[in-house]
């Protein structure tokens, strides 16, 4: 019903952070529980606080943890950062060829050319 995650870069003498406290829904099939925040951890410790029924044990069939590595984060980020630079100079590039060849339609019809 409850429980609660932990992360830790250390074992075997590890510090446990906090990361939350999850409820889960009494029903079967995968349910998701996303995190506040971006956290990156070499170990995961998952303390179940509460549990449905009146069961000695707590089965879990399936555990998932889904997630990027810092370094592929930081590429994930410098890969956007490129394709947003080279957007921006697209931009620029087409307003300056578009000045350009606005002011050459207006300099020919001010010569009478049509």
């Amino acid at each position: 019903e409850t429980f609660a995650v932990f992360t830790s870069d250390s074992y075997p003498k590890p510090k446990w952070e906090s990361i939350g406290t999850f409820h889960m829904r009494n029903e079967r099939g995968i349910q998701a529980f996303p995190l506040p925040d971006t956290v990156y951890a070499k170990y995961i410790k998952i303390e179940m606080l509460k549990h449905f029924g009146s069961e000695h044990y707590c089965p879990i069939s399936m555990i998932r943890v889904l997630g990027a590595t810092m370094m592929e984060e930081y590429e994930f980020t410098e890969s956007q950062r490129e394709v947003d630079t080279m957007a921006e100079d697209d931009n620029e590039e087409k307003t300056i060829i578009n000045d350009g060849t606005e002011e050459h339609e207006s300099s020919n019809e001010d010569k009478g050319n049509p």
